[in-house]
């Protein structure tokens, strides 16, 4: 067993000693006398931290324990745990309320950003098949090869030639291109009921994707909140275990024997 005198009792020993000295004297007598007792009364709870119970009561520490230890949890196990799923940092700390929140957060930003994604596609896969409708190269390429080399060089942009993005960008996009769409009148307004509809509808797509990319950022943002927190948690948990672990320890009386001598050792005792 493994016991922790405190020296500054000095004065409780001397007491002690005092009153147990007659007990000593007889059994110098060859009287046995059972000191025990005695000292069992000297036992003194402390809120009631000395109550034994079955299955839960005090014990003394071996020569090959360390009372100090607790159980502690890694912050930076934490962050990284939070950092690659939201909440598992949290949960790992002892949270039990956080974890929803922010793996909750996760699927539904996540979800937002499919979901958006999802119909981005399919609006662009509508406007360019309207455009493969009503806009036509034929018209453009004699009203372009009409122009002289100076008149060309006025223009910015060239047409693609092949229907790549650049391609759907530009007949919708610039003015120049106008000549495409299929009801466009020489001398006319330049933004005609069909190029103004897949403006539109390259519009509504174009919003689907910012949506979907909004929620991605919100969405690693929250992976970032997310660990941070659980580190902050992991490091709270560990200061309320440790506050916790030294709440449950107290001192008792204890009788010692050493060379055939008996005299009180105020012991320190922790509950596990």
């Amino acid at each position: 067993m493994k016991w922790y005198p405190i020296t500054f009792m000095l004065g409780v020993f001397l007491l002690l000693l005092l009153n147990i000295s007659p007990a000593i004297a007889s059994s110098e007598e060859n009287q046995d006398v059972d000191i025990t007792g005695y000292f069992e009364g000297l036992s003194t709870p402390v809120d009631n931290w000395f109550e034994s119970s079955e299955g839960d009561g005090w014990r003394q520490q071996g020569s090959g324990d360390d009372i100090f230890e607790y159980d502690k949890k890694s912050v930076a196990k934490a962050f990284i745990l939070s950092l690659a799923i939201p909440g598992l940092g949290e949960y790992y700390a002892g949270s039990r309320i956080k974890p929803f929140i922010f793996f909750g957060a996760d699927v539904l930003l996540w979800t937002g950003h499919v979901v958006y994604h999802a119909k981005g596609e399919d609006g662009e896969e509508d406007y360019r098949a309207y455009a493969d409708d009503h806009w036509f190269r034929e018209p453009y390429n004699i009203w372009w090869n009409s122009l002289t080399t100076e008149q060309q060089e006025s223009y910015s942009h060239r047409l693609p030639p092949t229907n790549d993005y650049e391609y759907y960008e530009n007949i919708g996009k610039y003015d120049q291109f106008v000549r495409g769409w299929d009801d466009y009148v020489e001398g006319g307004p330049v933004l005609t009921p069909h190029r103004e509809h897949y403006l539109n509808l390259r519009k509504d797509a174009n919003d689907n994707f910012d949506k979907a990319r909004a929620f991605m950022v919100v969405a690693m943002v929250n992976h970032i909140v997310s660990g941070f927190d659980a580190a902050l948690t992991a490091k709270a948990y560990n200061s309320k275990s440790k506050s916790e672990f030294f709440s449950d320890m107290g001192f008792r009386m204890i009788p010692k024997v050493t060379d055939d001598e008996i005299y009180p050792q105020l012991t320190l005792i922790k509950r596990f």
